[in-house]
């Protein structure tokens, strides 16, 4: 303790001196005793101390100066050492967060493809995800959107699915949804290859159940990962699209230079969002040739338009401005990216997806067939129907190709022959109009209906169940 407050005691001593002096002063002018004046001698020994303590002080400085002079390279060579050794652990770090990050992007790339080779709808995607990283020799993109399409055949009719998707989260989190969707997507579609059951059921039906798995799984993460998705199957021989949008961005048709969205409103919440219930709504959409679909993730909208004076970013909240892009490139995707960029700077993953379709021919053979059933009436047809005639199907796409509005006229057709209680045609009439037509809530309701009077129920409800995946706020027995 001594040691340490050297100067300490000095002034202490110093002090004491001092006050003992002028006691014995006191003492000596009261003639108590009898002793020469002392504070003199004791300021004097005071300010002795004094210099003492600096010249102490400066003794110490002076060592520490030089202390520090010897010690200076070596401490400058210590400090370089654990600065250089912070580096090679945050570099170490790096590596290994790049590494991380390069095996999951070789685990999506597999899963974010487009497969489908449909001759009657042509597909292409676009894919920019913000995070990049170099590992090793190798520079890649990692994020949370997904392309994908692939050809099926359900119900022995070739058809096109898509999905556009955008999992919640940046880079890694986001990286770690679209690998859990495109797993789960991947594994759904071939299960529909290999399982007979899920191959014989309507394109309506196999969204359903591909919905409500895809959900299931994300449900699991209590909230914790989402994801918003367009997905779709496109009838190629009639070019009949079906789809849901679960919170994603509207879907847009491009049709003869006009860009619009299908959507009205928004019907489905993100996948894995808890406690949300309801019926699913599947939206119908009849492609023309020469039809142009588009879906995009929410970074087509998210783009910094410039900064106000404070600093702050203006960020574009127009979702009509992604028709003009879409206008302005006549529906070309790279175009449409440059479209984008010139508005502004994207602040998020980038994902479109263009569906084209080009609709097909029928087969030659099938043609002529077709040509001779055209101009068939409508009593013509239910006539056929009534004879159960075997060209009735053929006569049914020679009148939906060439009449400019089947439909109400087959409505009426199918309604007189259930008046005439001829139910069987009625029957074989509706099913095969809701095989060759556009999808129409009353044709379904007609087919459902007419299969329940020839007893038929197991088709009945099956017609019935996709009815209600168009219009589930609809009721009837």
């Amino acid at each position: 303790m001594f040691a340490k407050n050297v100067d300490a005691w000095i002034m202490f001593s110093g002090v004491l001196i001092m006050a003992g002096a002028a006691v014995m002063d006191s003492l000596s002018n009261k003639q108590i005793i009898n002793t020469p004046r002392m504070a003199g001698y004791a300021f004097f020994f005071f300010i002795v101390l004094l210099a003492l303590i600096l010249a102490n002080k400066f003794v110490r400085v002076h060592k520490e100066v030089e202390f520090l002079n010897r010690n200076l390279e070596k401490k400058v060579d210590e400090r370089t050492a654990e600065l250089h050794e912070s580096l090679d652990t945050v570099n170490a770090l790096k590596v290994q967060q790049d590494g991380d990050y390069f095996l999951t992007s070789l685990l999506i790339d597999p899963l974010s493809t487009i497969r489908s080779s449909s001759e009657a709808v042509q597909i292409e995607s676009l894919l920019y995800q913000k995070k990049d990283f170099t590992f090793k020799k190798w520079t890649k993109r990692l994020g949370g959107d997904l392309c994908v399409s692939d050809s099926l055949t359900l119900r022995n009719r070739p058809v096109t699915v898509f999905m556009n998707a955008d999992a919640m989260g940046k880079s890694m989190q986001g990286a770690g949804g679209v690998l859990v969707l495109g797993s789960v997507l991947s594994a759904i579609l071939e299960r529909t290859r290999m399982s007979s059951r899920m191959s014989d059921l309507y394109p309506e039906e196999w969204l359903r159940d591909a919905f409500r798995e895809l959900n299931r799984v994300f449900e699991s993460f209590n909230g914790s990962m989402m994801v918003s998705l367009v997905m779709g199957v496109i009838d190629d021989l009639t070019g009949n699209l079906f789809f849901i949008n679960a919170e994603h961005p509207f879907t847009v048709i491009y049709r003869n230079g006009k860009a619009s969205f299908i959507e009205e409103e928004m019907q489905l919440r993100k996948l894995g969002t808890v406690g949300v219930k309801g019926r699913l709504k599947i939206i119908t959409f009849h492609l023309q040739p020469g039809d142009v679909i588009i879906a995009g993730s929410d970074g087509r909208d998210d783009v910094v338009l410039s900064e106000d004076g404070k600093g702050n970013r203006v960020i574009n909240e127009d979702e009509m401005l992604f028709l003009q892009h879409v206008e302005a490139a006549d529906g070309q995707l790279e175009i449409i990216k440059d479209e984008i960029v010139k508005t502004g700077a994207l602040m998020d993953d980038l994902s479109l997806l263009r569906v084209s379709y080009q609709g097909v021919e029928l087969p030659e053979d099938e043609m002529v067939n077709v040509d001779e059933q055209h101009g068939k009436t409508m009593a013509q047809l239910i006539d056929m129907a009534q004879h159960n005639t075997s060209n009735l199907e053929t006569a049914m796409i020679a009148f939906l190709r060439n009449e400019p509005n089947p439909i109400p006229q087959i409505v009426n057709g199918i309604r007189s022959l259930i008046r005439q209680r001829a139910w069987d045609a009625a029957a074989k009439l509706a099913d095969v109009t809701q095989n060759h037509a556009s999808r129409n809530v009353e044709i379904l309701y007609l087919a459902s209906y007419t299969q329940k009077l020839v007893n038929n129920f197991q088709r009945a409800m099956q017609l019935a169940e996709l009815l209600y995946l168009h219009e589930p706020e609809l009721e009837f027995s």
